[in-house]
């Protein structure tokens, strides 16, 4: 409207068309450049920027899984003519045009569920550290009251007597414990420690009896089992 106005008023008087076309874009310039600025869509960061790409890889990849799915899926008939897709649940990886069964992860035994579900468990902010044993205190920071069962006694007027020095024992080595088994022995003694064991043996045990590492431990753990229990 104000484009109009202004158009009319500048070829009114013998001004023209120039003069009147002039004036109206003029007028509604600032507008126009108010209406440019704030309807640009707003520059993202670099992590929006990288998480606006990941989800569209994530978009891509679930259409494709869902079209190999619906191209390998069993079609079932009803009596009346219908049809409709079953599909089998599970865990799979797209490969180009079908779908690949993905393995399944290895289970955890007890010690290694434990320490997971002690790591993923959140501390108390009041309570005691689930790992390291020790009181967070307060919400600002501090350390909190210490509750006693009974009041200190005095502090002794004269000074203890100093205890007698005992000439502690030394301590008895094992002379095994200084050998180190190779890869070979370690697995023979594995393959016996499950069959006297009667089953599955786990990496705790394998690791107490050879006295080998964790990695070592879990590594015999899965073959011994593999080969005497098949699992």
């Amino acid at each position: 409207m104000g484009a109009g106005l202004n158009l009319a008023h500048g070829m009114s008087g013998g001004g023209g068309v120039v003069r009147g076309v002039v004036m109206a874009v003029v007028s509604v310039a600032g507008v126009v450049a108010h209406q440019l600025v704030t309807a640009a869509p707003p520059r993202l960061s670099r992590s929006g920027r990288s998480a606006r790409r990941l989800a569209r890889q994530a978009e891509r990849r679930v259409v494709r899984a869902r079209r190999s799915a619906s191209r390998s899926a069993v079609v079932a008939l009803a009596a009346d003519g219908t049809a409709r897709l079953v599909y089998a649940p599970g865990r799979y990886l797209p490969r180009r045009r079908r779908l690949v069964a993905a393995p399944e992860p290895a289970p955890l035994d007890g010690w290694d569920a434990a320490l997971a579900d002690l790591l993923a468990s959140p501390a108390e902010p009041n309570g005691p550290d689930p790992i390291n044993g020790a009181d967070q205190g307060g919400p600002d920071g501090g350390s909190g009251g210490v509750a006693v069962a009974e009041r200190p006694s005095p502090a002794p007027t004269t000074p203890p007597r100093p205890a007698p020095k005992v000439r502690q024992a030394r301590p008895v080595i094992d002379p095994k414990a200084r050998v180190k088994l190779t890869d070979a022995e370690a697995l023979k003694a594995a393959r016996r420690l499950a069959r006297e064991h009667g089953a599955p043996v786990t990496a705790e045990l394998v690791r107490t009896s050879l006295r080998v590492g964790p990695v070592r431990a879990c590594q015999l753990r899965d073959q011994v089992n593999r080969e005497v229990y098949g699992s």
